[in-house]
């Protein structure tokens, strides 16, 4: 079966196919691979990094709560600059400012 779309003024009808709903749908998938991605990579360094912290705290025979504020600080700033920068992205592409939005993914 084949689904027919017109187009009328350049109006959108509830087509996924027009031009503009097929790039914010695209600008959305891209947001959420990145920032899944960037979150993955995150957490599994951060697993190797609070594995560090733990055992200088059985070597230095200190308290096993020595570093949780520390790390639960940097775990959640660093998983917010993952999102936040997709996310700006995300919103240039949304307002055609195609050149802000290459410069942002280029940081991130």
């Amino acid at each position: 079966m084949q689904l027919n779309y017109t187009y009328k003024d350049k109006e959108f009808n509830g087509d996924l196919i027009h031009p503009d709903v097929a790039s914010h749908i695209l600008s959305a998938c891209l947001f959420i691979t990145n920032s899944a991605f960037n979150l993955a990579h995150w957490v599994f360094a951060f697993s190797y990094l609070e594995l560090s912290y733990r055992l200088e705290l059985v070597a230095k025979k200190l308290p096993q709560n020595y570093h949780d504020r520390r790390l639960n600080t940097i775990n959640a700033i660093v998983c917010l600059i993952n999102v936040t920068i997709p996310a700006t992205v995300w919103v240039f592409y949304g307002k055609e400012d195609y050149k802000a939005a290459a410069i942002t993914y280029d940081v991130e």
